[in-house]
């Protein structure tokens, strides 16, 4: 039998992380390392090193749901700013351009819009989606959102022709 030297919690992530290095990188054993970064997460749901591995290898191997919830895991860590913004539109964009769900895109954007009421992108995103569905009453709140925030006369003139198409009616001041 071997002994085994007394190992504290940070020796034995670090042996989780090596072991995971070798099944990924050496072995080509995926499930194994996925695996084994799930175990770190267990013994330390914060270990940022093992969200990157599970996030790299998931978007890698197009398990877009597996990489969703990683996503969102972040979101939970994260604090308020930027940082947060952005894994949400991550988490957004996923669910739009690789799940192809169009009712989940648009119900995460509107997560953003709930957190950053005046997110540009978000509002155009949403615009986007709405027309593409033909959701002329959706379109129009966040077309009417965002009006306020645009100060370019010529956006301003874009947005409310589009108004306008929406509705069937003139454009304001036309």
């Amino acid at each position: 039998e071997i002994a085994l030297p007394d190992l504290g919690p940070d020796d034995v992530i670090a042996l989780r992380f090596r072991l995971a290095q070798v099944l990924e990188n050496a072995l080509g054993d995926i499930d194994g390392a996925l695996t084994t970064y799930r175990e770190i997460l267990e013994s330390d749901a914060q270990e940022g090193r093992a969200l990157d591995a599970l996030e790299r290898i998931h978007s890698g191997q197009g398990q877009w749901t597996e990489l969703i919830e990683i996503l969102r895991r972040r979101v939970e860590l994260a604090g308020e700013g930027g940082a947060r913004r952005d894994l949400l539109w991550r988490i957004a964009e996923v669910i739009e351009k690789k799940i192809a769900d169009r009712d989940e895109a648009i119900t995460a954007y509107h997560i953003i819009l709930d957190e950053r009421a005046e997110d540009l992108p978000t509002l155009d995103a949403l615009a986007r989606l709405y027309e593409d569905a033909e959701q002329h009453s959706d379109l129009l709140e966040v077309l009417e959102r965002r009006l306020p925030l645009t100060a370019d006369i010529t956006e301003r003139v874009g947005l409310r022709s589009r108004m306008a198409t929406t509705t069937g009616r003139p454009a304001p001041g036309s």
